[in-house]
C-alpha cells in the first residue's frame, strides 16, 4: 500500500452503522454498501468509495464514487484491487473479508450501549 501520511486504509458497512434506519427511512430504494477510503483516525479522508450491493448477486461500485477518488485508490491499494478481482467477492460480507485480510480498519460509527 501507498497511502499518504498519516492516512489508514479503512471501511465503513454502512448496514450497521447506527444513522442507517434513518438513511433507508427517508430513502427506501436505498442499498446496501461499503465506504473504502484513506481515512485519518481522528477526522477526514483522502478520497473514499462506495461498494454496493444491490440485490442481483453482483456488486457494484456506487454511481457516487468520484472517479479521482477511485484513481487514487487505484494507485494506493492495488492489493485491494487485485484481491478483488481475484476473488470476486458477491456480498459485502466477502469485500468485508478481503479488507480484514488486508488490515483495513473498521470506523462503523455504531451504537454505543
Amino acid at each position: 500500500m501507498n497511502l499518504p501520511p498519516g492516512a489508514v486504509f479503512a471501511y465503513s458497512f454502512e448496514p450497521e452503522a447506527r444513522y442507517w434506519p434513518t438513511v433507508t427511512a427517508s430513502n427506501p430504494d436505498q442499498v446496501p454498501d461499503i465506504t473504502v477510503m484513506a481515512s485519518h483516525l481522528g477526522g477526514g479522508r483522502h478520497w473514499e468509495f462506495l461498494i454496493e450491493d444491490p440485490g442481483t448477486g453482483e456488486l457494484r461500485l456506487s454511481r457516487h464514487s468520484d472517479p479521482e477518488d477511485l484513481e487514487a485508490a487505484r494507485a494506493q491499494v492495488p492489493e485491494f484491487f487485485a484481491a478483488m478481482a481475484e476473488l470476486r467477492p458477491r456480498t459485502l460480507e466477502e469485500v468485508r473479508a478481503v479488507l480484514a485480510r488486508l488490515g483495513a480498519v473498521d470506523v462503523t460509527l455504531r451504537e454505543r450501549y
